[in-house]
């Protein structure tokens, strides 16, 4: 029952329009369930335990600078 109440409100968001954010998600289980079924992005202790705003920000700050920089667009709009 859980799931189909689930998948049934994820299908209502989104025919709303909506982003469907999904909380509480701890197992790889119910993140292949939620993804599955549309679920735009996913909060948790399968995603990260809670955390100081200051880590955060350096774990951000560290994800940025390790990544390539952004390929730019070959169709800029005038």
């Amino acid at each position: 029952d859980v799931r189909e109440i689930t998948a049934t409100i994820i299908t209502m968001a989104k025919r709303l329009r909506r982003t469907v954010i999904a909380e509480g998600v701890e197992t790889t289980h119910q993140q292949t369930f939620l993804v599955e079924n549309g679920c735009d992005e996913l909060q948790g202790f399968l995603i990260s335990r809670p955390a100081p705003a200051e880590d955060i920000q350096v774990r951000l700050e560290r994800e940025l600078a390790d990544s390539p920089p952004a390929a730019s667009d070959p169709h800029p709009q005038t």
